[in-house]
């Protein structure tokens, strides 16, 4: 059966066809005097008793007389996915032909008896002599669903297309999406076609494209769509490790937000940043993107981030299985948008016993005392009792599943201005705000030492320090409200000082984690129309920032300016 499907794919007329004339025409709008846009259906048609194994179309850019890039586009037939190979071939083929790329789209069909291997060898076929016909300046394989499979295969066994008598090296990058890539029993534990894979496999580590990883692999581009099915991106994950594991380079797994398994393929329009990324990757490879673009930051901290956990990792380390608190703080680092965590199965975390690491540190580093001072990466702080730390079996986080180091679940943005009172014309630049290591207490902490804000994650070996005395000792007299707000669990002090104790926060630039300025002030020392607006006027001060506001009832935060008024005073008395 197998040889015999072989033989439906006889395609020693491709080369022609595809530079043939099109069956379909028309004019492309601003292509200019005579140049037109053209799409020829079907150029390859070879049927089974099943169906046609293989269609080729072809969509070509205007006529320029220039050798163009080509993107040969993979599908093939998913069984657990409806058939709309059509619609994303005209979808990814319409917006190349307006960026110059021509795009030979490719559908093939694994059929029993049919392997994928088999498959593949045919398709390599295909891929030969549409280089060959086209003479591209580039050549990119683009795969969607089993097409990604196809892609990678392709790319990454070089028997494939040298078999076919095509130099592998010829192919200059990937792009996958809703791609499987490791048939292994195990991998394909709940995949939705798992017996598929089964019943199209002879041998399931040799047609495993995970297995073959190199260091001398072409570029990948990994795309999942935020709002697609998580498995996707949990599926690529993996692979996407693996290339890297192996000393490729240039290898990048991007999780797309807003967008699903449609749109994920919706390239073209003005400001789409998703399609600049792709065109600049199939038209001149993989490039450095500055900081601030949302893929340069994601590609700085999600491949090699400039931070790492090593020093902790260094310490005893026990796995857990993932609890309803430890995936709460996932949640709360990411902002409810769960997915941000979708390449991670979330099952099991790796930790270091918090208590045990302080103890085999020397005191120069950690300090001594009763109370521990818990200080992340942008200078939030968090205060600990040693007695309460005796009994809540807190562990310092350093993985997730596989994951060592937890600075690449990090996020990005960009504040309006560093203070609300000085304006600025000077863009902001970008900011990052990593997970890293974090503080999670197996046994609940007590009430009045729940901390709910950004301090709780950011953390690495220097984070902890040990201190003789209470460093809030001089605002445990306060009751109620405004206690609640100097030292509650979203008190100002995580951030600012007041009384002489407390942090002094700061941002860190996305570029290196590197402390930024707009350092928090100690509460006396902004000016008093400037805190008042800040306490009074929160939505307008916050939208100044473009954050959003914290909230503070209209009394407390009366109180909390009477209070910071009346120390002002005070200390400007005592200076004079």
């Amino acid at each position: 059966m197998a040889a015999r499907a072989r033989r439906w794919v006889g395609l020693g007329l491709l080369a022609v066809l595809l530079a043939l004339g099109a069956h379909l025409v028309w004019q492309r709008v601003g292509a200019g005097a005579g140049a037109v846009a053209t799409v020829t259906y079907a150029v390859v048609q070879r049927m089974g008793p099943q169906g046609p194994n293989v269609t080729v179309d072809l969509y070509a850019p205007p006529q320029s007389g220039k050798r163009v890039p080509l993107v040969v586009l993979l599908q093939g037939n998913e069984p657990s996915q409806p058939d709309e190979r059509l619609a994303f071939a005209a979808n990814v083929g319409d917006s190349m032909q307006r960026n110059g790329v021509a795009v030979a789209a490719v559908s093939f069909n694994v059929q029993k008896g049919y392997t994928l291997r088999a498959c593949a060898a045919d398709v390599a076929r295909v891929v030969h002599e549409a280089t060959g016909a086209r003479n591209p300046t580039r050549l990119v394989l683009v795969g969607r669903g089993l097409g990604a499979w196809m892609a990678s295969i392709l790319a990454l066994d070089s028997r494939l297309l040298a078999g076919a008598g095509m130099d592998p090296k010829r192919v200059d990058g990937i792009i996958v999406l809703r791609g499987t890539y490791d048939l292994g029993e195990a991998a394909l534990e709940g995949h939705p076609d798992a017996a598929f894979f089964a019943d199209s496999v002879e041998d399931r580590r040799e047609s495993s494209p995970i297995m073959y990883a190199r260091s001398d692999s072409p570029p990948f581009l990994m795309l999942s769509g935020g709002q697609d099915n998580a498995n996707w991106a949990r599926i690529a994950r993996p692979f996407a490790r693996a290339l890297q594991n192996a000393g490729a380079r240039d290898i990048d797994h991007f999780v797309v937000p807003e967008r699903d398994a449609h749109s994920i393929l919706h390239w073209g329009g003005n400001g789409n940043e998703l399609g600049d990324l792709v065109f600049t990757f199939v038209g001149s490879g993989p490039k450095e993107l500055p900081i601030d673009n949302p893929f340069g930051a994601r590609r700085r901290w999600g491949a090699r981030p400039p931070l790492d956990l090593s020093a902790l990792r260094k310490q005893a380390i026990t796995t857990y299985p993932v609890d309803p608190r430890v995936r709460e703080t996932l949640l709360f680092h990411v902002g409810g948008n769960a997915f941000e965590l979708s390449p991670w199965p979330g099952k099991t975390y790796q930790a270091v016993d918090l208590l045990g690491y302080l103890a085999g540190r020397p005191e120069s580093e950690v300090g001594n005392g009763d109370w521990l001072v818990v200080s992340n990466l942008q200078g939030e702080k968090q205060y600990f009792p040693r007695e309460v730390l005796k009994t809540t079996q807190p562990v310092i986080v350093v993985g997730l599943d596989d994951e060592d180091n937890l600075f690449r679940l990090s996020r990005f943005y960009r504040v309006k201005r560093a203070y609300s009172w000085i304006e600025s014309d000077e863009r902001m630049p970008m900011m990052v705000r990593p997970l890293g290591a974090f503080l999670h207490f197996r046994t609940p902490l007590p009430a009045d030492l729940l901390n709910k804000t950004t301090a709780i994650v950011g953390l690495d070996a220097t984070s902890f320090h040990w201190v003789q005395n209470d460093p809030l000792a001089p605002l445990r007299s306060l009751t109620g409200g405004l206690r609640d707000a100097l030292i509650g669990e979203q008190g100002c002090l995580t951030c600012h000082q007041f009384r002489g104790v407390g942090a002094r926060a700061h941002h860190a630039l996305a570029v290196d984690g590197k402390p930024y300025g707009a350092f928090g002030l100690p509460l006396e020392d902004y000016p008093s129309d400037v805190l008042r607006r800040f306490l009074f006027e929160q939505d307008a001060v916050a939208a100044s920032f473009g954050v959003a506001p914290l909230r503070m009832e209209k009394t407390v935060a009366g109180q909390l300016f009477d209070l910071v008024s009346r120390e002002k005073n005070q200390r400007d008395k005592n200076q004079k």
